[in-house]
């Protein structure tokens, strides 16, 4: 796969986006040979902006590996060790297709806070206790986890259906998202998380 203009101006920041290579990881240990691909990889990009690369620094080429986790991500990975948990994207990165990342942030905030003050007021004044502080994280995690595989198996199949070109898994797409969710596409933005 060729590399895929994003912008139109060399003025702009500009990403290439490539598949995944086999030396991945020799790539991020050699900037020239980083540089020498990502040359490669703008052949029809304008040649002002090719020019610009082979012009630039080897250290201000940036190698990311940057993509969207699939819902069962969520499933396999564990939030919470001891007395540290996680929210908002190191939780639950998820496309923007939906416009409910922040969303899903701020809810994530206002449970964490409910549970950890439930836990704080069946203690006595200035002992929380360890024991029932790992607890409130946990109700946290397990409270949030239903409405997160929901909003982010929407949001993954969303962005399957925009990104595909071939009909047959759009039409495969959309059948799944209309058994999930009811063909009812907003009925994510109605959601209530409680009181604090």
């Amino acid at each position: 796969m060729d590399g895929e203009r994003s912008t139109s101006s060399a003025s702009e920041i500009n990403f290439v986006k490539r598949p995944f290579m086999c030396y991945y990881f020799e790539l991020q240990r050699n900037l020239d040979l980083l540089k020498e691909v990502t040359i490669e990889l703008l052949e029809g990009f304008p040649q002002e902006i090719i020019d610009m690369v082979k012009r630039s620094d080897r250290d201000s080429i940036i190698l990311s590996s940057i993509r969207y986790r699939t819902p069962w991500d969520l499933l396999m990975k564990r939030h919470t060790s001891g007395t540290i948990t996680v929210a908002g994207d190191a939780m639950h990165v998820m496309g923007p297709f939906l416009g409910q990342g922040g969303a899903a942030a701020l809810e994530d905030a206002v449970v964490l806070a409910r549970c950890i003050s439930r836990a704080m007021a069946i203690t006595t004044v200035g002992s929380v206790g360890q024991e029932r502080f790992v607890g409130a994280l946990e109700s946290y995690v397990k409270e949030r986890m239903v409405r997160l595989m929901r909003l982010s198996t929407q949001a993954y199949l969303t962005g399957l259906l925009l990104e595909s070109s071939f009909v047959g898994v759009k039409i495969v797409v959309l059948l799944i998202l209309v058994l999930l969710f009811g063909g009812n596409s907003v009925g994510h933005i109605k959601y209530d998380c409680g009181e604090l």
